[in-house]
């Protein structure tokens, strides 16, 4: 993804929240931070014919829970609409803590049909794990894979 298509996905990430699970307006008065999603999980891609899967697990059961509210459909759609992805579905899968996103229409015919340099839709997962997330500092710690290691 080029630069004008990751600022394209960041800005619309921003706008395509959920506003009955949206959590960026939670705990008013505190202290915000901007952080990646890598800072709290990690993720898992590959394609299904044209379409991708994005597996998102955080690396806490509180960063689960703090991400069920943040990380949408809507967002994540809004965050690769420049690669033209179709309606975004998400799985929740609380057993494991973790989410499932169907990315359809994404691979442009997938395989050996796609002229992307990415057709089987190996790189989605770390280029989802670059999605800014503006949080509140205190809840942040919380998530992380070792406490005590985030420096804004």
């Amino acid at each position: 993804m080029d630069d004008s298509a990751k600022e394209a996905g960041h800005a619309a990430a921003q706008e395509g929240v959920d506003e009955k699970r949206d959590l960026s307006k939670a705990f008013p008065g505190v202290k915000r931070v901007t952080v990646t999603l890598y800072t709290i999980a990690h993720a898992r891609s590959g394609a299904t014919g044209s379409s991708a899967n994005i597996g998102v697990i955080p690396y806490t059961p509180k960063g689960y829970t703090f991400l069920r509210g943040l990380l949408t459909a809507a967002r994540v759609e809004a965050f690769f609409k420049p690669l033209g992805v179709g309606k975004v579905i998400r799985y929740e899968m609380p057993n494991l803590c973790a989410f499932n996103f169907i990315l359809p229409d994404v691979l442009a015919g997938g395989g050996s049909r796609s002229l992307r340099v990415d057709a089987h839709g190996s790189a989605l997962g770390q280029a989802l794990l670059e999605m800014p997330l503006e949080v509140p500092e205190k809840a942040i710690e919380s998530c992380l894979r070792i406490e005590g290691r985030f420096r804004p």
